[in-house]
């Protein structure tokens, strides 16, 4: 699951390389096309262009919506092969869908900051884009 820092929602994603996507020159018009095959599908959230991976993102609401428009979009283009929509890979645990970028941070001091905390994902995860679930903070039993 991933959920952006500005609206929280969290959303099942599949995903299509840029260059698959031969109909259009500029990712602009790639993202716009992609979306007009999505946006009427149910539980469409959303969709954006992660430039890092040369990706376009399509969210869903929920692991059975991304598999089916999956499907729908590639039942379209079944004619070609290498344009081809791929949903993010998630793992079943304790019955929670859980995507393979979710992690846990382990044994952090109780006096590194927020901010801190937060500087170090994103130089590592090299985006902006992750959210820390408040639930997901509990006490250092160490310090």
């Amino acid at each position: 699951m991933h959920a952006s820092k500005e609206n929280n929602v969290t959303t099942f994603d599949a995903y299509i390389n840029l260059n698959d996507i031969d109909n259009y020159f500029y990712n602009e018009d790639k993202l716009a096309y992609m979306e007009l095959l999505a946006r009427d599908l149910k539980g469409f959230v959303g969709i954006e262009i992660v430039k890092e991976d040369q990706e376009i993102i399509i969210k869903n609401l929920s692991f059975k919506g991304i598999q089916h428009i999956v499907r729908m979009v590639n039942h379209k283009y079944k004619a070609h092969p290498f344009m081809k929509l791929k949903p993010k890979q998630y793992y079943l645990l304790e019955g929670i869908r859980v995507s393979s970028k979710e992690f846990k941070i382990l044994n952090v001091p109780k006096d590194i900051r927020w901010d801190v905390i937060e500087q170090a994902v994103i130089t590592l995860l090299r985006s902006k884009q992750f959210y820390i679930k408040n639930l997901g903070i509990k006490p250092s039993k160490n310090n």
